[in-house]
């Protein structure tokens, strides 16, 4: 009985890490200091030769 407790609780905690990985993976994406440039303002920055 212990040990069917045991395994069902390790169960449970592998899926929540791989649940919490997978979220802060999305969640740090945009935190790269990546910065979002519309089609229009990158072709201006082409043409000024800032690119």
């Amino acid at each position: 009985m212990n040990n069917q407790w045991f395994s069902k609780i390790a169960v449970w905690l592998v899926i929540g890490l791989v649940l919490f990985t997978v979220f802060k993976q999305f969640d740090s994406h945009n935190a790269s200091g990546a910065v979002t440039l519309g089609y229009s303002d990158f072709l201006e920055e082409v043409r000024n030769k800032n690119i």
